[in-house]
């Protein structure tokens, strides 16, 4: 995937996400997607930029990327 659709799909995941929910499945977004992101050569705060979404978000999607390494979705 390229960084105009990995920030589609991340735009449609927060805006979906109940508002409690947005910080969870932004992560949830950097576990699921760790090594589309790394490939894509974008950096969190641009993907995040593209998405949309407030520039807050950016360390979550990149504390989801760390967590990628480290948890196993079920």
């Amino acid at each position: 995937m390229d960084a105009e659709e990995l920030a589609a799909l991340l735009g449609t995941v927060f805006r979906s996400a109940a508002r409690n929910d947005r910080v969870r499945d932004v992560n949830l977004f950097g576990i699921r997607y760790a090594a589309e992101l790394e490939q894509c050569g974008v950096g969190c705060r641009e993907l995040i930029r593209l998405a949309g979404l407030p520039e807050g978000y950016a360390a979550e999607l990149a504390k989801g990327m760390r967590l990628a390494g480290l948890v196993t979705l079920r």
